[in-house]
């Protein structure tokens, strides 16, 4: 089943023009009618797409996939024993 390329660029988590350049690249394929198969262009995107030529948020994510950074909205426990 394919999906459009807004559709895998928000699967993707980059911008729509993003894919396009990767598709006029020849780095991921659409099908013929112009859809796309999102796992198999996950597999060309992830294949033939240069990780120190990425930025945002999937090039953080490439970068470090084993870290996790906290969110900047979570606080900390509140800390009952500090109350006057």
């Amino acid at each position: 089943m394919g999906i459009s390329i807004r559709a895998y660029a928000r699967h993707r988590g980059v911008s729509h023009t993003a894919v396009r350049k990767a598709i006029n690249a020849g780095r991921i394929t659409t099908e013929s009618n112009g859809m796309i198969d999102p796992d198999k262009a996950d597999r060309q995107w992830d294949a033939q797409t240069d990780p120190s030529k990425q930025r945002g948020k999937q090039a953080q994510a490439l970068a470090r996939p084993h870290e996790r950074k906290p969110s900047r909205f979570r606080r900390p426990p509140f800390d009952r024993s500090m109350r006057h």
